[in-house]
């Protein structure tokens, strides 16, 4: 669905562009209908962006490349003021690996708030963003799996470039929203994601990101310490189209201690991913 919505935005824009080639009185007052009411979008508080990531499977007994997970995420987005804007996010997942079906699955619904500039770096020497954000999830039984219908959200974000250099970390907290409340074994989260880009030109970058993840819980049981890396190339076709690809793979991923895990580096264990984004306005 989000595919096809993709697919549509881009149509969309290529058809203003032909309408915009139109030599007759009609068209021209047709395509000037349709740019303004284009402009109108882009300029309003509100904004409409889609992001698609596909990765790799592995047969977890041959280690063999053996399917693709794909995420597609839409957000529906209003500014309040310069500083503070909502999020409305929509993920849909496909799953395909060999010698199954393929899969597909409503997997959460995202509302978020956020606040920029809560420092700048022209003040403070680096930028502070916060968001609070509540998640539901449509399955239902994702959410018997988890005891939870979804969870409530905390993060905050620092931010600073220096010179062709950008450093980003962003440190969340995410409590459960649970079903049953007396079962102890139900986890919260706190996870670090510290990101360091390289900016090769203004529109190709080559980004080194370490995602710290732990999950706790008052029963000491079904607790994880993971820790991944990431390698990452973005590049910016447009102002509002990029594209990327990345490798990733996991030195610790253990339960109650940091372990690391043996091998992590080889080929066999890595996974790889390619991903789009698009701002539709």
């Amino acid at each position: 669905m989000k595919k096809q919505l993709l697919v549509s935005a881009m149509g969309l824009a290529l058809t203003v562009s032909a309408l915009a080639q139109g030599t007759t009185g009609q068209t021209s007052v047709s395509t000037s209908s349709i740019g303004n009411t284009w402009n109108a979008l882009k300029e309003s508080p509100l904004s409409l962006s889609i992001a698609i990531e596909s990765d790799t499977t592995r047969n977890e007994e041959t280690k063999k490349i053996d399917g693709v997970t794909q995420v597609n995420a839409a957000y529906l987005g209003y500014k309040f003021s310069p500083n503070d804007s909502m999020t409305l996010e929509n993920d849909y997942n496909f799953v395909k690996q060999q010698n199954t079906d393929a899969s597909y699955s409503y997997d959460r619904i995202n509302l978020g708030y956020s606040r920029k500039n809560i420092l700048t770096e022209a003040d403070h020497g680096v930028a502070m963003k916060a968001t609070v954000d509540v998640r539901y999830r449509p399955q239902g039984s994702v959410r018997v799996a988890t005891n939870s219908y979804g969870q409530a959200r905390v993060s905050a974000n620092f931010s600073k470039n220096i010179g062709p250099v950008s450093l980003s970390m962003t440190n969340y907290y995410a409590r459960p929203q649970r079903i049953n409340t007396a079962d102890t074994k139900t986890t919260s989260t706190w996870e670090h994601y510290l990101v360091q880009t390289y900016n090769i030109t203004d529109t190709l970058g080559l980004s080194l990101a370490q995602d710290i993840v732990m999950r706790n819980n008052p029963g000491n049981e079904g607790e994880l310490k993971t820790a991944d890396l990431y390698l990452d190339l973005g590049k910016s076709l447009t102002p509002d189209f990029s594209i990327g690809a990345f490798v990733s793979g996991s030195p610790v991923a253990s339960k109650d201690r940091w372990v690391t895990t043996p091998d992590w580096e080889k080929s066999e264990n890595l996974t790889y991913a390619a991903y789009l984004s698009l701002t539709v306005f």
